[in-house]
């Protein structure tokens, strides 16, 4: 009798242990999937205490759509513009996002419950699917612009309808992989882990941090600049050099590391072109800003001094750095009072370190 009882008082036991694992897995408005979990829940809705959290159709459907590599997304795609403008009308328009749901299910009541204090929102890194289905990445920020929510979501697109097959906020995930050429099992990864974005080396296993950022209090680059998130990272033809690019609100940044020494040698503010010449002897960079400023700049490398600027000429146009050719095509505008103005079309060769007007001829 008494071996019977402490049985059952071990099994109640146990069942409230895993209880509150339970609980404390599935909490409030998301579902928690971090790097140590491979486990996909085969039906899961979540929305008693917060927003709707749904992951549709068997786990091993589920596992697919979170593990297939797709393709790149083209951002001309109109299934994927919708669903950018959904995201788009969260920060902005509530009754429009919520028109776009395929499921009406959810009282409009409920679903502005959920968003009414979004700020932003907008998505990063898709990946196509196949059939008008994509996974991506969502930013969500609240009345606390350095509090960031981050989910995957997978959405289907039928007609101008977005249906949700998965959406999960995720803690730590990696977000980028990239090979480094010519140096096998070496290669840099992007890493979000709970707010912080690292970039990493792993050397065959062997992680080294090359840098980190707190996008929660991504003001640390000054200025006040707001959603920082790493957007991009690439090798030179080499490897010998690692770029990583950054996006901000108000701006972003460029930053190149010499990767073997782990050594930051070059910072500027985001340039929307820049390339290394092919035999890596020199690094170009093309900024434009608004009317009435911009520059080309071309580093010699790996000293880093600065070889050429063009800092004059109005505003800056269109840049095409050429990198076996060893040159740069650049336009400038010149404006006047009446806003508008002449272009004037210039080629920097860096072999002979001199500019031509093309336009002249």
């Amino acid at each position: 009798m008494e071996k019977t009882l402490y049985r059952s008082l071990m099994f109640v036991g146990l069942v409230v242990v895993i209880a509150f694992l339970v609980v404390i897995f599935v909490r409030g408005d998301v579902v928690h999937l971090n790097s140590k979990s491979d486990v996909v829940p085969e039906q899961v809705t979540v929305s008693d205490n917060g927003r709707e959290v749904s992951v549709e159709g068997t786990a091993d459907v589920t596992t697919e759509v979170i593990e297939n590599e797709g393709e790149p997304v083209d951002w001309a795609d109109p299934s994927w513009q919708t669903i950018n403008r959904y995201y788009g009308e969260l920060s902005y328009d509530l009754e429009k996002a919520y028109a776009m749901r395929a499921d009406q299910s959810v009282s409009f009541k409920t679903f502005q419950s959920w968003y009414d204090h979004v700020k932003f929102a907008w998505t990063r890194d898709p990946v196509d699917l196949g059939n008008n289905t994509y996974r991506f990445f969502v930013n969500l920020v609240e009345e606390d612009p350095f509090d960031f929510s981050f989910y995957q979501v997978v959405t289907k697109v039928v007609g101008d309808k977005l249906q949700t097959i998965l959406a999960r906020e995720v803690e730590q995930v990696v977000l980028g992989t990239i090979e480094r050429p010519g140096h096998k099992g070496d290669g840099a990864q992007i890493y979000y882990d709970d707010g912080v974005e690292y970039v990493y080396r792993d050397d065959n296993g062997k992680r080294t941090t090359v840098t980190k950022i707190n996008r929660n209090r991504s003001s640390e680059f000054g200025g006040g600049n707001l959603f920082m998130e790493t957007q991009k990272i690439a090798f030179s033809e080499s490897g010998d050099y690692l770029m990583i690019s950054y996006s901000g609100w108000e701006n972003g940044s460029l930053e190149v590391y010499n990767f073997e020494d782990n050594k930051k040698v070059h910072e500027v503010g985001s340039p929307y072109t820049y390339a290394f010449g092919n035999d890596e002897s020199w690094f170009a960079e093309c900024q434009g800003s608004g009317m009435s400023s911009g520059y080309v700049r071309v580093y010699d490398a790996p000293s880093w001094n600065l070889r050429y600027e063009h800092p004059e000429g109005g505003a800056f146009g269109d840049c095409s750095i050429n990198v076996e050719n060893h040159s740069i095509d650049f336009s400038t505008v010149i404006y006047n009072a009446q806003g508008t103005g002449e272009e004037t079309r210039w080629r920097y060769d860096v072999a002979s370190d001199t500019t031509t007007d093309l336009s002249r001829e």
